[in-house]
């Protein structure tokens, strides 16, 4: 399964790169999760990511 195909770049390049990123950032957040041995609940890892988007002034859906 691919997650990320770099053959298929996509029209608009904001659009492009915002999926990649925001790939790249929840690989690393799930990344950095078992390095530290899973040591925060499902139900933790969740909140996480809303969390980081609350201090850069987004507003984080509704779980």
């Amino acid at each position: 399964m691919k997650i990320l195909d770099s053959g298929k770049q996509e029209e608009d390049i904001t659009t492009y790169y915002k999926q990649n990123g925001t790939a790249y950032a929840l690989y690393g957040i799930v990344n950095a999760w078992i390095m530290r041995g899973y040591k925060e609940t499902p139900a933790q890892m969740v909140e996480i990511p809303y969390n980081l988007l609350k201090r850069h002034g987004k507003d984080s859906p509704q779980v």
